[in-house]
């Protein structure tokens, strides 16, 4: 499922930035055919480190879904 999510106004992060989430929320917008779909709303985070993807030793079994 897509999820779009919604960062404070003039707020830019570099692509896989890895941030925590201090205040945010789950809301829903409605789509041009009339689906409701999830946002994800944030209104304050950290940044932690950024995170290269390319570089972990992930496996499918790593990962909680």
């Amino acid at each position: 499922m897509y999820v779009s999510v919604q960062l404070p106004k003039n707020v830019e992060l570099e692509n896989k930035t890895n941030i925590e989430i201090t205040k945010g929320f789950l809301s829903f917008y409605n789509s041009k055919d009339g689906s409701q779909k999830l946002k994800l709303i944030i209104m304050d985070f950290d940044v932690d480190q950024k995170v290269n993807v390319d570089e972990l030793d992930i496996t499918k079994s790593d990962l909680p879904f």
